[in-house]
């Protein structure tokens, strides 16, 4: 048994252990640790992005109906939540004070353009136009034209008798101007008659056989004949001149008509031009009266007005909201963040209204940054604003009906990969920078 005790070998002494060993194996495995971590925060890539909350946009899809001048409303045709089409009449106002302009306005225009028909057939010689078969139909047109067609005849029966007076006195001069001609035929008769008379007697005289006095008496006879063919040639000469000064009348009365219905032509067309204009901005200022749907959609946010309520200028009405066909989100972006992100960049997207649904990854694309930063009235807040596309695979995923306009919306807009030890250091750097450029 001795022996036994003998071979066996004896505890190690825990005293007499050098406390080295495992304390460097400790060292070494916290070393190899605190590398690890090191390299791994150093090398190892972590994707980093901006978040951005924001809506499926409302305003794009929303059109708000106002009226610039605002009036007094006369009927509201539609209600909350109505569904309407484009060009619908939604709300009418009170017109009557444009109406009243506008009835004697287009009462002159109805006398001024029987006037135009009127001076055109003075103007040309024509007869008054029968009336059209849609003339007839218009009271107003029908009796417009028929004072311009009194005032044409009573015009007309002017210029005739004026006319018939000119023509009679020409027939009268003309008459005796032919009465003179036949005088001074019977006239010349007359002188050769007295000339062969005369010639007898001088013969006669030269013979003897007749007394001077005779011969006396035919020569101032002959003398007589002479001056009274002198006259009559005279008097032709006046008569001649009278019947070309009437022909010159009667050519200047209808000279003076056709220029008198030429100005006066011109003249009404100038005033029917600045009717119709006045017409035109009387007509468009009533038709802008009767506010219809900008577009087709659903009546949303009417306000409580009614008829005889006053709208004031600019004052909204409602507002038509049509579903979007191609879904904007609109997010707001810290000023902090604008910096990291540009168009066409990708981003998630996360619907809490959808949280309940199991739905693989949700992108979509910034096509817009706004170029300067706008301020939450509310909270006095400085963002700007980013407008995000969802990509046809989501649109596919949800459907286009699922997104509502105004439903809240997460994007993550991927900015890039950093290392852990980046983001542990770079804050770090930053502040201390600061406290550096500090005073």
């Amino acid at each position: 048994m001795d022996g036994g005790r003998d071979t066996m070998a004896d505890p190690p002494d825990v005293a007499e252990m050098d406390p080295k060993g495992p304390f460097a194996l400790g060292l070494a495995s916290c070393a190899v640790l605190v590398l690890g971590l090191v390299g791994w925060a150093a090398t190892a890539a972590i994707t980093s992005a901006v978040v951005a909350i924001g809506t499926v946009a409302v305003a794009p899809y929303s059109h708000p109906v106002q009226h610039v001048d605002g009036g007094v409303i006369e009927q509201v045709y539609v209600h909350e939540g109505q569904e309407v089409e484009a060009g619908d009449l939604l709300v009418r106002l009170d017109g009557s004070d444009l109406r009243a302009a506008l009835d004697p306005l287009e009462q002159q225009i109805v006398e001024a353009e029987a006037r135009l028909v009127r001076l055109r057939a003075e103007r040309d010689g024509l007869d008054f136009p029968v009336l059209a078969v849609e003339d007839m139909r218009d009271r107003a047109r029908v009796a417009a034209l028929g004072a311009q067609l009194r005032l044409y005849d009573a015009r007309r029966d002017t210029f005739e008798r004026q006319q018939a007076q000119l023509q009679e006195r020409r027939r009268q001069t003309e008459a005796q101007l032919q009465g003179m001609i036949d005088q001074r035929t019977e006239l010349l008769a007359e002188t050769e008659i007295l000339q062969a008379e005369l010639r007898n007697q001088q013969t006669l005289r030269a013979q003897g056989l007749a007394v001077a006095s005779q011969v006396n008496f035919l020569a101032r006879a002959r003398a007589q004949l002479s001056r009274d063919r002198v006259a009559l040639n005279a008097l032709e000469r006046e008569l001649r001149g009278q019947v070309a000064e009437i022909a010159m009348q009667s050519a200047a009365l209808v000279a003076a008509r056709r220029e008198s219905a030429e100005q006066d032509f011109a003249d009404t067309g100038l005033a029917l031009i600045d009717l119709h204009a006045r017409r035109a901005t009387l007509l468009a200022r009533l038709d802008a009266y009767d506010l219809r749907a900008p577009t087709s959609g659903v009546v949303h946010r009417l306000a409580q007005l009614g008829p005889h309520s006053v709208l004031r200028p600019a004052e909204e009405v409602m507002q038509i909201v049509t579903p979007p066909s191609d879904p904007v989100l609109t997010v707001r972006v810290r000023p902090d963040d604008v910096d990291h992100i540009g168009l066409g960049q990708l981003a998630y997207l996360r619907f809490p209204g959808l949280a309940g649904r199991e739905l693989p990854d949700l992108t979509g694309l910034v096509t817009n940054l706004s170029a300067a930063s706008f301020i939450d009235e509310l909270t006095g807040t400085q963002y700007f604003r980013a407008d995000i596309h969802p990509t046809e695979q989501t649109l596919a995923i949800l459907g286009r009906d699922a997104l509502i306009p105004g439903m809240s919306v997460q994007a993550f807009l991927a900015t890039g990969e950093r290392t852990p030890l980046a983001y542990l250091v770079d804050p770090l750097r930053d502040h201390f920078l600061r406290a550096l450029r500090e005073p």
